[in-house]
């Protein structure tokens, strides 16, 4: 399986946000000169929120990629330049993904 930059993105968001609260805490420490609460805790949940933005805008934008290419075939397919659609059923959110096949290829049509 490929390895796409959107998860090595949100990976290292996650592990950048574990890696950067103890010093936040140090830091709000020193400066505040006692000790208490605020927001420097939630610099990790917030880490692992923008983790999870990355990564569902970049299936985001592959199912919208996914339509556009799939218009693209329909209208070629309109205008008869031999380019059919087989639907394979593809572990991906229970969905079922078009693949491209060429005219000639075994695309269910006899």
């Amino acid at each position: 399986m490929k390895i796409k930059i959107r998860d090595v993105l949100a990976l290292l968001f996650a592990i950048g946000s574990m890696i950067i609260t103890p010093f936040a805490v140090a830091h709000a420490y020193e400066f505040r000169g006692y000790m208490a609460f605020g927001g420097e805790y939630l610099v990790f949940p917030m880490g692992l929120v923008l983790a999870f933005v990355v990564l569902e805008l970049g299936h985001k934008w592959d199912e919208f990629m996914r339509r556009r290419q799939i218009k693209h075939v329909l209208r070629q397919r309109r205008l008869g330049h031999g380019v059919y659609i087989r639907h394979e059923v593809i572990n991906c959110r229970c969905r079922a993904i078009p693949v491209l096949v060429e005219k000639g290829d075994d695309c269910g049509e006899k």
